[in-house]
């Protein structure tokens, strides 16, 4: 009788463990998952960051491309009969561009901020 009882009580040690074992590969396989959608969820949003930014160059480039060529019409026209007028006009080109390169110094801060 005692034997019986003793095999009972392993049997039912081992199953119980084979059920934790279970259960636990049942918890890692269902994290491992939940790891997967984060990871594919955050390498969309940097996907949707590089595209953006990679927009944002491009526009920013055409951008510095009109005021170069507006600054060599302005500067350099026939209406300019001063120096000073060139300067002037140089000054605020520079202050365009000034912009553009603080705008872009700000986008690099929130990239590398990882926002």
């Amino acid at each position: 009788m005692k034997d019986r009882i003793i095999i009972v009580c392993v049997v039912a040690l081992v199953l119980i463990n084979s059920l934790f074992v279970y259960w636990q590969y049942q918890v890692d396989a269902r994290n491992v998952t939940i790891e997967q959608v984060q990871l594919e969820e955050e390498m969309q949003q940097k996907q949707e960051r590089v595209e953006w930014v990679s927009n944002l160059l491009e526009r920013q480039q055409s951008m510095l491309t009109s005021i170069l060529s507006d600054y060599k019409g302005n500067a350099y026209s026939s209406d300019v009969d001063r120096i000073a007028e060139q300067q002037l006009i140089a000054t605020e080109y520079q202050l365009m561009l000034l912009q553009l390169i603080a705008q872009q110094n700000v986008l690099m801060i929130e990239l590398l901020a990882g926002g």
